[in-house]
């Protein structure tokens, strides 16, 4: 059971850095054999219409304790640089972000791991400004 969230609220300043188009996560996992849950919440749900068997989970998630009970209940997490990153890597969950070229300070350092969560957490790194073919490249060889 994977989660994915690929965007983040439009109204934060750097969100066009940090979103990935549910296009690119589903070109990079449709070789997985598993069931994809969908946490989007108000932002990016139009593009659901594209992928039939993505499970919405947005009208589920009502608070943020909901969102947590969810991930909690899913094996893997594939989000972009939002607060699912930071909720599904403190509980522990095994958790894939794609943290942006111009790193938020949490991710400014070179690992692939993460210095604030445990080994549970891996980070795909954006090479190029607005292109996540790399990052795309390397979760296609991760899961």
């Amino acid at each position: 059971k994977i989660g994915l969230r690929w965007q983040g609220n439009p109204m934060y300043d750097h969100d066009l850095h940090r979103s990935v188009n549910l296009s690119g996560f589903y070109d990079a996992l449709k070789h997985v054999d598993a069931e994809f849950y969908s946490l989007q919440k108000d932002n990016g749900l139009d593009e659901l219409s594209q992928f039939p068997g993505i499970i919405d989970m947005s009208d589920k998630m009502n608070s943020w304790e909901d969102t947590l009970a969810i991930m909690e209940n899913l094996d893997i997490i594939i989000t972009s640089c939002t607060s699912v990153a930071h909720a599904s890597a403190s509980l522990g969950k095994r958790t894939f972000i794609f943290v942006p070229i111009s790193a938020y300070y949490v991710w400014s350092h070179s690992a692939e791991q993460s210095p604030w969560y445990g080994d549970n957490v891996k980070l795909f790194r954006q090479q190029k400004p607005r292109s996540w073919a790399e990052p795309l490249e390397k979760l296609n060889k991760s899961v």
